[in-house]
């Protein structure tokens, strides 16, 4: 019984890192599969709030910030898709994520 439970959480591992790539499982399912000479639109969330030194980070993989967050510890970025995996190695970026702005949310309708 003991090892089939092993065999599972091995087999389980082995799943999930093959979905996940080398991106640690920081990068969003739906930033798989992307054409890597694209750019995407995407939320960097971090693990304490993000700083100048962390705008560079973006700037010198070919982004550029677009909005930083009061409500979480996060910015908006436009960032080449070959440079997720880099950027998800950083110890500081908890997540990336799509930008799935809602335009329709942000109209005003006065």
């Amino acid at each position: 019984m003991g090892v089939l439970f092993s065999l599972f959480f091995l087999v389980s591992g082995l799943v999930f890192y093959q979905n996940n790539g080398n991106k640690g499982g920081k990068v969003s399912r739906d930033l798989n599969g992307l054409d890597p000479n694209s750019s995407v639109d995407v939320v960097i969330q971090y693990v304490s709030p993000p700083n100048e030194d962390d705008d560079q980070l973006i700037k010198g993989n070919g982004g550029q910030r677009k909005l930083k967050f009061s409500s979480i510890k996060g910015v908006s970025a436009s960032v080449p898709v070959k440079a997720l995996a880099g950027l998800s190695h950083n110890p500081k970026i908890a997540y990336i994520s799509r930008d799935r702005r809602q335009l329709d949310l942000l109209a005003d309708d006065n």
